[in-house]
């Protein structure tokens, strides 16, 4: 049976058809396509436009990842828009593809350079290259990784009394009496299990299947967690708050805490990060006379406010960091003896309150500036000193850092207390960054041993291990930083995984236009955990 054919007149004149969203435009001499899980539909050059049903139908239950519209640069009058005929175009496709409405893909120009006259651009390819594939939003993907992503940590909660769990991160959950029901609103009696899983590090994020985007930004996390409650194999819903003390990846200035969407997997801003702010319970009788830095206070006889000092930072390079320190932090600094120095100086700017440091001892040096912290009982403040015995106003020449402390008594200069969950879901402790000087790839996967066409990809993730986050795409489409470093990992729909290493993905022309090639590796043996994947990653 001959397929019906669908003629679409695109009126060169009349209505203007605008588009709200920019896309990038690369220039290559002549279009090949050359990719496989894509549907051509020619425009022709100066002609109408036309579209094969046989081809729509291939979308059936598919997700429209990407489009690509090609294009000649060549124009017979100096006054022709192709901008404006590229914007109609794209308006009457959405009209005549709805589900690209729903699907939401990128869009890329490509505009081919090749043509030089009426009869050359006749011969060249016009029209969109639509990507598909299989739905890569976060459940699909969660489910995809499930045999691979990090398995999550199973406490048993009695409901009358909740309890405080102990992460091997450093983390504390506190979770409240009475915190659960069913979904259905009923009661739950007797106890139930908590599910509680942290991504810490790209190969943990990568294989999670977790969105990293906000509002078209890039996350580079300092730790995520994910909180799940069942009973009997039934999930719950929370009707109290648990809250978190949550042991960050590393001190940051810029920080935020963030909540996904268990629905659509859109992340939402609550509130930003401070380190070394909250409450720490302190203990008159374990600190008499001791030296705080390896001793935990576990107590609860006299409560202690740390008094708020924070520490700006800006990379200035790979191996160099400016901290810019305010007023309590400054103070604090200055209380430090010669032998007291934070490690890592390079050099310091008084005026400025500032320093430049060795970027690899970031952590080291915010815990040197905050070992002789500010504190403050009832209405005095003491600096440098702690309250030792019952009565106000007793000093001890004992030093407490400030930096929190966790339940299990272990000091942790990266912890953030009491970060709430309202809802059984995810969680995100992150900056957020925009990629830059960014390359648009149009890959070619091959085998690095066979040398045959790996052309039935699931999914790509690529790992940005100038940051700390994976970013999941379609594979015949990715967006990677220029100037980072960059590791791939492609995920079969057959589950076969191949990845190109930094080393080597750092040869690839970036600056090219064309489809690139990546020799990728078989690891599907080798990588069973994310342990495994880090190994891979030299992380």
């Amino acid at each position: 049976m001959k397929s019906t054919i669908t003629l679409l007149f695109l009126a060169l004149l009349g209505t203007s058809f605008g588009m709200t969203t920019s896309y990038p435009t690369k220039q290559i001499s002549k279009y090949e396509r050359v990719q496989q899980q894509t549907i051509a539909l020619p425009t022709h050059f100066a002609k109408p436009f036309i579209i094969d049903q046989k081809d729509i139908a291939l979308l059936a239950g598919k997700t429209i990842h990407h489009i690509e519209l090609v294009y000649t640069k060549y124009a017979e009058s100096a006054s022709f828009d192709q901008r404006a005929l590229n914007e109609r175009r794209m308006a009457e496709l959405k009209k005549v593809l709805p589900q690209i409405n729903q699907d939401q893909p990128c869009w890329t120009g490509i505009e081919q350079t090749g043509a030089t006259t009426r009869d050359i651009a006749n011969g060249y390819f016009h029209g969109f290259v639509i990507h598909y594939g299989e739905k890569l939003n976060h459940t699909a993907l969660a489910k995809f990784f499930s045999g691979l992503s990090r398995e999550a940590k199973e406490y048993d909660v009695a409901i009358s009394s909740g309890g405080t769990f102990s992460s091997e991160s450093g983390s504390t959950i506190h979770v409240p009496s009475n915190a659960v029901t069913y979904k259905n609103g009923k009661a739950v009696s007797g106890s139930f299990t908590l599910f509680y899983t942290e991504f810490r590090d790209p190969a943990e994020i990568a294989l999670s299947g977790l969105p990293m985007l906000y509002k078209g930004d890039n996350f580079s996390s300092i730790g995520m967690y994910e909180l799940r409650g069942e009973k009997d194999g039934e999930e719950l819903k929370l009707l109290k708050p648990i809250t978190v003390d949550f042991n960050c990846t590393k001190v940051v200035g810029d920080a935020s805490f963030f909540s996904m969407n268990d629905a659509n997997g859109e992340w939402k801003k609550e509130f930003d990060l401070d380190f070394g702010t909250g409450k720490v319970c302190l203990s008159s009788e374990k600190i008499s006379g001791m030296p705080m830095m390896n001793t935990a206070p576990i107590a609860a006889n006299r409560e202690t406010l740390m008094r708020s000092m924070n520490i700006q930072w800006e990379e200035l390079n790979k191996k160099t960091t400016k901290a810019s320190l305010d007023a309590g932090a400054w103070a604090n600094y200055q209380r430090l003896g010669a032998e007291n120095q934070p490690a890592g100086i390079i050099s310091k700017d008084a005026v400025a309150q500032s320093f430049i440091i060795e970027t690899k001892l970031k952590v080291e040096f915010q815990a040197g500036v905050f070992s002789q912290p500010v504190y403050a009982y009832a209405k005095d403040e003491f600096w440098g000193n702690v309250l030792t015995t019952s009565q106000p106003g007793t000093k001890s020449t004992s030093k407490l850092p400030n930096i929190p402390i966790n339940s299990a008594g272990h000091v942790y200069p990266t912890l953030v207390t009491g970060l709430s969950s309202p809802k059984f879901g995810v969680y995100n402790c992150d900056q957020v960054y925009r990629l830059g000087e960014a390359a648009y790839l149009n890959p070619v996967y091959k085998n690095v041993n066979s040398g045959e066409t790996i052309d039935d990809g699931f999914v790509a993730c690529v790992i940005d291990l100038s940051k700390n986050g994976s970013f999941s795409f379609h594979p015949n489409n990715l967006t990677v930083s220029k100037k980072g470093r960059t590791a791939i990992l492609l995920f079969t729909k057959e589950k076969e995984i191949y990845i190109i290493d930094e080393a080597a993905f750092s040869k690839v022309d970036l600056n090219s236009n064309q489809a690139v090639e990546l020799a990728m590796k078989n690891v599907t043996t080798e990588l069973q955990s994310p342990s495994d994947l880090k190994k891979m990653l030299n992380l």
